[in-house]
């Protein structure tokens, strides 16, 4: 009866132990068609996907489309879910980038996935992806580099040297270009001067390439000194300030800042007298100019419209005399001076062209009596004579008689140069209007001064031809009969 029962159990328990490895299978078997079933719905019509417009490309290196735009559809994903990575030539080179594209998101069932156990899940994921596609993309480049040259070239000398940056404003090029002359250097040596055809390229990494022709003006050496301007003559009154180069410059047609230098660098102007001052510019090329100025400190000054001159005489003004007439002996001009509000010669009015001579004495003198027509040495004759003291006198330019038709033209043509035998001479006119304007006994000084022919300048002359017919005529003489006022 035991035994019977035993079998009984044990019969039992393998029953239970049958039902229950079914029910594993059974329920392995409903997972592992659920889970096909799933996928199979999931593959059919869930599966994110995408399709390219092509698996190959071509493109120009810098007009490369962005990689999305090689996708012509997505499926049960948005476009926000697809990834691209990018292997071969890197933006910016050429040559083949494959793009990889993968899409990592679905459009539902995130979270149904999520509830399958984790080694279940990624077996699964793996078969619901999207497979990653491939594009290759041809980078080419064809475009020639941008090349601009400068819209100036410095000139150059024979013997410098000309270097590519000297020439080319800038180069563009998206691959990056090297830049030579045309025959290859980076730098030229002039040998020639004139206007020469400079010839250079740009060429990229993949062989593109653009040229340019620049004329740069070559000149001979540079034997050229610089000028110095600025360092005229001045005359100032004593205890006044003088910089010594205040005001003076240096310029050269080759070197914009050419070196100047002055000796002494200081001039005291504590007493009268003249001093000079050596001023020296030199430019790069070695070429050397030099100017020598006088510095007159004077005792007395008069300035006119901002400029100083030294003066020898003394200003004061004598009734019934408007006029002060000089005589500058180094430069033969004459100026007239009329008296201003206080009553002093200091306004210079006219100026005059004159020869004088050896014998033409330096001083103050108040003339004396005239003539129309005066007889002077030599056999000859002046018109309106003003006697200034003995035997000088102011007068016309002689003639070879009394007749105004007879005038000794190329003593004329003298005037402004030392002539005379001692007297003052001048052309008609201007003799004629110390005549009419200035009363007997009007003062004159007679001075010599080479910083200055006066403050109105030495006037320009006339020269008569000597072949004209009317050459025995004084040109500015009013003479009704003259014919140079016909």
């Amino acid at each position: 009866m035991e035994e019977k029962t035993r079998r009984t159990r044990t019969k039992k328990r393998k029953r239970a132990r049958q039902r229950r490895i079914r029910a594993v299978l059974c329920t392995l078997i409903a997972a592992l068609i659920l889970i096909f079933g799933v996928s199979l719905f999931w593959r059919a019509f869930l599966r994110p996907s995408l399709t390219l417009t092509a698996s190959e490309a071509s493109a120009e290196l810098g007009s490369e489309p962005a990689p999305l735009s090689f996708v012509k559809e997505i499926k049960h994903a948005s476009q926000d879910a697809v990834t691209v990575t990018r292997t071969g030539a890197k933006e910016g080179e050429t040559g083949e980038a494959v793009f990889t594209y993968s899409v990592r998101q679905t459009k539902g069932f995130s979270k149904f996935i999520s509830l399958f156990p984790k080694f279940i899940r990624g077996a699964l994921l793996r078969r619901l992806w999207a497979e990653p596609q491939e594009l290759v993309l041809s980078i080419t480049d064809t475009t020639p580099p941008v090349l601009t040259v400068k819209d100036t070239i410095p000139a150059m000398e024979i013997g410098s040297t000309l270097s590519v940056d000297a020439v080319v404003a800038a180069v563009t090029d998206l691959a990056g270009a090297e830049i030579h002359f045309a025959d290859g250097s980076d730098s030229l040596t002039f040998t020639e001067a004139g206007d020469i055809k400079v010839g250079l390229f740009a060429v990229d990494r993949s062989g593109n390439r653009t040229e340019a022709d620049v004329s740069v003006s070559v000149l001979p050496p540079d034997t050229t000194a610089p000028e110095i301007l600025g360092a005229g003559d001045v005359i100032m009154p004593c205890g006044s300030v003088f910089e010594v180069m205040g005001g003076v410059t240096a310029r050269d047609d080759r070197d914009s800042a050419p070196a100047l230098t002055a000796a002494p660098s200081s001039v005291s102007t504590d007493y009268p007298g003249t001093s000079t001052v050596l001023y020296t510019a030199r430019d790069s090329a070695g070429n050397e100019s030099s100017v020598l100025r006088r510095i007159t400190v004077a005792e007395n000054v008069l300035t006119v419209n901002g400029v100083n001159y030294a003066i020898h005489w003394d200003t004061e003004g004598i009734p019934r005399q408007p006029y002060l007439v000089t005589v500058n002996r180094t430069h033969n001009t004459v100026t007239v001076y009329e008296q201003d509000d206080t009553g002093h010669y200091t306004i210079p009015v006219k100026a005059m062209l004159c020869s004088v001579g050896d014998a033409t004495p330096a001083g103050y003198y108040r003339t004396e009596e005239r003539n129309r027509w005066k007889e002077l040495f030599g056999d000859c004759y002046g018109q309106y004579s003003i006697r200034i003291t003995g035997h000088i006198l102011f007068h016309s330019v002689p003639y070879f008689e009394r007749d105004p038709s007879t005038l000794e033209y190329d003593e004329f043509n003298l005037l402004g140069t030392p002539a005379s035998l001692g007297c003052v001479r001048l052309c008609v006119a201007d003799e004629k209007w110390l005549y009419d304007n200035c009363p007997e006994g009007f003062p004159c000084c007679i001075y010599d001064e080479a910083t200055s022919p006066g403050p109105l300048g030495k006037p320009q002359g006339i020269i008569i031809d000597t072949a004209d017919a009317r050459r025995g005529w004084d040109p500015t003489d009013p003479n009704p009969d003259n014919p140079w006022n016909s």
